[in-house]
């Protein structure tokens, strides 16, 4: 009994360290994200500003790119809890093939928490971009 405590105290203990890793993973990733975009952007300048000549609003130009980072981030975040539970229950099946110790694998309210979590200020953090394009001046984009 005694060298279960332990155990259990260490396995919750190295609980909690994987939780860190997974939120700086995740500010890790929007932070890569939020480049991408900007990279992404910089290479639209022209087309978002000929839409700004042909008439499109800022409103318009800023929740298309509000948008599209939103989505990307919400696409990814769901799609990365899908891919890791699958890595996560094949592991669990290699180990119980290997030592027959059943590690049942789920998705808790803790990884939905931590998800919607991850799109929320995802979402939040996408209107840094788009504000950027707000700001673009139509002229400024043509003749780059």
């Amino acid at each position: 009994a005694e060298v279960l405590v332990q155990l259990y105290s260490l396995l919750g203990d190295a609980r909690t360290v994987l939780a860190l890793v997974a939120v700086a993973t995740q500010a890790l990733v929007i932070g890569a994200v939020l480049l991408a975009v900007f990279a992404s952007l910089a290479q639209r300048r022209k087309p978002i500003a000929i839409l700004r000549a042909l008439g499109a609003s800022r409103a318009y130009v800023f929740a298309a790119v509000w948008t599209h980072v939103a989505l990307l981030i919400l696409f990814g975040a769901l799609l990365g809890l899908g891919l890791g539970w699958l890595g996560a229950w094949v592991m669990g099946a290699a180990v119980a093939d290997r030592t027959g110790l059943a590690l049942p694998v789920s998705i808790g309210r803790d990884e939905i928490e931590m998800v919607l979590a991850l799109i929320l200020v995802g979402a939040l953090l996408a209107t840094i971009p788009a504000w950027a394009s707000y700001r673009q001046a139509p002229a400024a984009g043509l003749r780059s």
